[in-house]
Formats: C-alpha cells, sequence, structure tokens
C-alpha cells in the first residue's frame, strides 16, 4: 500500500485502482484532513505529478530511440503479431 492510499484508507475511501484516476484523484483530494495530513497529500501528489512527468519524458525518448532501431520495430511487430494471433484463436 503506498502513502496515498493509507491517507484515503484513514478517511474510509477505499478505491485502490481508482485513485488514480481523475474521480479518484479529485475525491482525495476533496478530503477533509487534519493539517499534517493535509499538508502529506499536498506533498505526496506534487510528488506523483513530477514522478509522471519525469516517467512521461522517459517514455517519449525511449521511443524515439526505439523508433530508429530496426530491431525493436520487429519486436514490436513480432509480439503485435502474437497478440493477434493469441485473439484469433480465442474466437
Amino acid at each position: 500500500m503506498n502513502q496515498l492510499q493509507a491517507v484515503a484508507m484513514n478517511e474510509g475511501v477505499q478505491r485502490k485502482q481508482g485513485l488514480w484516476s481523475k474521480a479518484g484523484r479529485a475525491r482525495l483530494e476533496a478530503l477533509s484532513l487534519a493539517p499534517w495530513a493535509k499538508r502529506r497529500r499536498e506533498d505526496l501528489l506534487q510528488l506523483l505529478d513530477q514522478l509522471t512527468l519525469n516517467i512521461d519524458d522517459l517514455t517519449k525518448a525511449l521511443e524515439r530511440e526505439a523508433s530508429d532501431r530496426a530491431e525493436v520495430r520487429y519486436l514490436i511487430f513480432r509480439e503485435f503479431s502474437r497478440v493477434i494471433l493469441f485473439l484469433n484463436m480465442m474466437e
């Protein structure tokens, strides 16, 4: 359990993955908390936002680098083909 989930659970909110949706985040931000818990929630949400930006930047850089490499394109195509084959077998 992470610390944002703990803040929510302490207030009776048990949304698990739902906390990471827009509605879940709005509910988390709307909780009426004691001053120390409010500060902790704000700090954690700020950290989450920063980490999300960093991860997005790294993902974009990785995708740019990967798109220039033939072996990566081949692996992506191969995995995509396997998924399509599997889905066709399930019908």
